[in-house]
């Protein structure tokens, strides 16, 4: 018992987790809430009801900046979209084309489909500050 106790110590001495500053950029600051989830997994991504974390944040400036605290070093992506109407969800047209701000992370914005995590991930070590910039 008393290996497995002194393994688990050493093992969690070499692992870190830091904290992930997000800062948004280019929102319209009409109110709302911005939802930014974070993600480890590809067949989850984009999927906010399955995020490895998530927050929500006021949507009242053109700049918007939160903290992911204690993240453990890895392979990560973000996904977010600016919810104007407030009802809780990301709201599409007929077509499924979004009516409502949306971003990931890397920046990137393909033409007719969400990100994949591929296209959107990054490494994260220790201390990790990124920026997004919200299309609408």
């Amino acid at each position: 018992m008393k290996r497995v106790l002194v393994a688990i110590i050493l093992l969690s001495a070499f692992t870190s987790a830091g904290n992930l500053l997000v800062k948004i950029t280019n929102v319209a600051p009409k109110g709302g809430k911005i939802y930014v989830g974070l993600y480890t997994k590809e067949y989850v991504f984009a999927n906010f009801t399955k995020t490895f974390r998530r927050e929500v944040v006021n949507a009242d400036t053109k700049i918007v900046t939160l903290t992911f605290k204690d993240i453990p070093d890895g392979e990560y992506a973000i996904s977010l979209f600016h919810d104007q109407n407030l009802n809780g969800k990301f709201d599409k047209n007929f077509l499924r084309i979004p009516k409502e701000g949306y971003a990931f992370s890397n920046n990137v914005r393909p033409a007719f489909r969400a990100a994949k995590f591929s296209e959107a991930n990054f490494l994260l070590q220790n201390r990790e500050k990124i920026t997004i910039k919200m299309g609408y």
